[in-house]
This record gives structure tokens, sequence and C-alpha cells, in this order.
């Protein structure tokens, strides 16, 4: 039976780059895209027709629908921008901010053949805490270029950055995942 221990903290790089896998890449329960990917998609196909639209106004029907269909197009155009600036930029940080403290602090991880043992010192109660997480009840993990991230429901998950796990073998442990996951482990292919 192999066993995997370490200890890790979470920087925003590692959490820039899971806030960007769960909106563009992480797929839901029902291997639907996430709801970014569908609005985005919305987006770019009304700024597709919008700038057909313009094209046949200036080609076929000589400026009969006059600016509008141009206004259209920029007013679109620009809350597609936004979003995705928004979505990019801005909202990762705020996000972080709210969460620094918390991943911030050591974890230390414990792979059993059974569980997922994860422990963390509480200083302002000057304890320690455990969770365990049979395999069978984390929901789903993936790889990145930069970390794994096991899920433990739709919307929470534990990071894992790469560049910490000095003594771990990357590849070892990637597969003693997708084995105790069975089916619900997945590598991002922007690795």
């Amino acid at each position: 039976m192999e066993e995997f221990k370490f200890t890790t903290k979470t920087d925003f790089e590692v959490f820039r780059d899971y806030w960007m896998f769960t909106l563009f890449e992480k797929r839901s329960a029902n291997g639907g895209r996430s709801g970014f990917v569908k609005y985005m998609t919305i987006l770019l196909v009304i700024v597709a027709a919008l700038a057909v639209l313009c094209i046949c106004n200036a080609l076929l029907l000589n400026y009969s629908l006059g600016l509008i269909p141009l206004i259209l197009l920029v007013g679109i155009g620009a809350a597609l921008v936004s979003a995705l600036v928004t979505a990019t930029r801005s909202q990762p940080k705020r996000q972080y901010k709210l969460v620094q403290e918390a991943v911030e602090s050591p974890q230390s991880y414990t792979f059993t053949d059974a569980q997922m043992e994860v422990r963390e010192d509480i200083p302002e109660e000057n304890r320690e805490s455990l969770a365990e997480f049979p395999y069978e009840k984390i929901v789903g993990g993936y790889e990145t270029h930069k970390a794994f991230y096991l899920f433990i429901s739709e919307a929470e998950a534990f990071l894992i950055p790469k560049s910490q796990l000095t003594d771990v073998d990357m590849g070892k442990f990637a597969a003693f995942l997708a084995a105790k996951l069975d089916g619900r482990f997945f590598k991002s292919k922007r690795s």
C-alpha cells in the first residue's frame, strides 16, 4: 500500500489557476459546461449575428437600418469584454481576499489506501483540525499544469500546488488518484 504525505499552502497564482479552471474547463456533475461558458457563448453568438447584420446592412440594404446594428454590436461587444475582464481579472482577486486566510494556512495531507486526511492548525483556537474524506465521497479530481484539485462538493475543492510537492512523484500520485477516484479523475487539457 502506497501512502502519500505532504504539506501545502495556496498562493494567489494557484488560486487564480483554479479560478480560471472552474470558469472555462471544469464540467458540472452532469458533464455540462459552466454557466460562465454558456453565458459567454451566447454573447459571442449575438456578437457574430450583429456583425453579419452590420455587413448586410452596409452591403445589401444600403444602410437602410441606419446605425442601429452597429450600436447594438458595440454595446453587446462591450458587455462581452466587460464580463470577460471582470471574471478573469477582478473577480479572482476579490474572491482570493475573501478566502486568503483559509487557503494560505498550511494543510497537511495524508493519502492512505482508504481516504484522504487533511490536517490544519487553527492558531486562534490553539488546536488542530482533522477532516477525513473517503475516496468514494470525493466528487472529482483534476490535474492541471500547476495543481491537483480535489472536489468535495461541486463548489468546494482542496488545492494542492504541484510546486510544493518536491518529495512526491507526480506521475505516481496522479495514477494513485486516478485509481482511487475510479473514473472521477481528469487531466486538464491545458497541462
